[in-house]
């Protein structure tokens, strides 16, 4: 059985959900289909680079696809041409993303939208914020990809159902191992502590005012 340490649980937790979230994304992902282009950025750490087009177009496929650079534009299963497999069939390498067409299928992420640049004969994926510039024309949406929750399959949520499972026990465990409150001795005015109340918790007998002495005159006899 895997025990956490207190001091630790949060980042060990963090780490699991990020690693969740890595798998979920492979697991929406398949070697078969067409390729996601991006604007310039980079590919994610668990895709396959394939690639530029036309500046400032990247190519980026699954991990575990292959994009022949004649054929970058493809995500197949082994390196020969997959083109013919995915005409028949059009969809996206990964079921998040969204299809378009312009003359030849390719794909966005969810979020963003497709426009064809007709003076450089390309793709390209903008956010809604995007202007379109001369020559750039917005594309009709082919096929929109499932949300996270849908894509990712029963898998990835029995995942996420452990993580918060695992989180909940944790989180119990630390709240009921708690140290109590530290009883403090009963201190007088001045700070000192009082004696005499742990003597009688002991059984100790406490000392007689005086030792039953009578106050006397300065002759010593008795008042």
């Amino acid at each position: 059985m895997v025990k956490f340490r207190l001091a630790s649980d949060r980042d060990t937790l963090t780490a699991f959900f990020i690693n969740v979230v890595n798998a979920s994304t492979t697991m929406a992902a398949s070697p078969l289909g067409f390729a996601l282009r991006l604007n310039g950025s980079s590919c994610l750490s668990q895709e396959v680079d394939c690639g530029a087009t036309v500046a400032p177009y990247r190519i980026c496929c699954p991990a575990g696809s292959f994009c022949p650079s004649q054929y970058n534009v493809n995500c197949c299963p082994s390196a020969d041409n997959c083109t013919a497999s995915l005409i028949e069939n059009a969809r996206c390498a990964n079921e998040t993303w969204d299809l378009y067409d312009n003359g030849g299928f390719f794909c966005c992420l969810k979020g963003l939208f497709g426009y064809a640049a007709r003076a450089t004969d390309s793709n390209g994926c903008g956010s809604e914020g995007y202007i379109l510039k001369s020559g750039e024309v917005r594309l009709p949406l082919i096929e929109a990809g499932q949300g996270i929750g849908v894509g990712v399959g029963g898998g990835a949520l029995a995942l996420l159902l452990v993580a918060w499972i695992v989180y909940r026990h944790v989180k119990k465990k630390s709240e009921t191992g708690k140290a109590p409150d530290t009883v403090h001795p009963m201190v007088s005015d001045t700070g000192s502590k009082h004696p005499q109340y742990r003597q009688e918790l002991e059984g100790k007998q406490i000392p007689a005012e005086l030792d039953h002495r009578y106050p006397v005159e300065l002759d010593g006899h008795p008042r």
